[in-house]
């Protein structure tokens, strides 16, 4: 797999932190601007799965770790794809969801 350019952090395309009329951020926002890093080695070379290393099961947010019966509360679906600085699709690519159960853990 050949190696892909990384770019820095664009802030332009980022909304600010702190938005006055929305009262929570006033809170919330960082009080010092962001910092960017130079790149290390873990974004370049890793980590890598293959399609055996996750389950038929892992796929199945409902099903996955039930003791009994469905699930309750609202069921959504997720879809995209995973696209590059440069809009490319980017193959191979694992995402990774986490979801509150129905009592918010």
């Amino acid at each position: 797999m050949s190696q892909r350019p990384l770019y820095p952090h664009d802030h332009r395309w980022h909304p600010l932190g702190l938005a006055p009329d929305y009262k929570t951020s006033i809170t919330r926002a960082p009080q010092y601007p962001k910092l960017s890093l130079d790149q290390t080695a873990s974004e370049l070379t890793g980590p890598t799965f293959r399609t055996e290393d996750i389950a038929e099961i892992d796929r199945d947010l409902l099903r996955n770790h039930v003791a009994s019966g469905d699930p309750i509360r609202e069921r959504i679906i997720i879809h995209g794809c995973v696209l590059d600085e440069n809009g490319r699709p980017v193959p191979q690519t694992l995402v990774e969801i986490w979801q509150a159960d129905a009592a918010g853990r």
